[in-house]
């Protein structure tokens, strides 16, 4: 187990940075969406993204539809 540990242990600084990259990604796209009006087009997705129309009961959520299979993603 230790031998398997210490094996990995050079791709950490390869994870850590995938993942704080993925999530700054993620808050970037969550603050663009939170400032679209429902059912414009989130900005910086070319087109992909559209702030969907949520009912109010899940207005703490913020959602997202795929304009090309309309599919909804929340991005929260």
């Amino acid at each position: 187990m230790d031998q398997r540990t210490r094996e990995r242990l050079p791709l950490l600084p390869v994870l850590t940075d995938t993942v704080d990259r993925r999530r700054r990604a993620a808050a970037e796209l969550l603050a663009a969406a939170e400032h679209t009006r429902p059912g414009g087009l989130i900005p910086d997705t070319a087109g992909a993204l559209r702030r969907a129309v949520a009912p109010k009961a899940a207005g703490h959520l913020t959602w997202a539809e795929e304009t090309s299979t309309g599919r909804r993603r929340n991005l929260t």
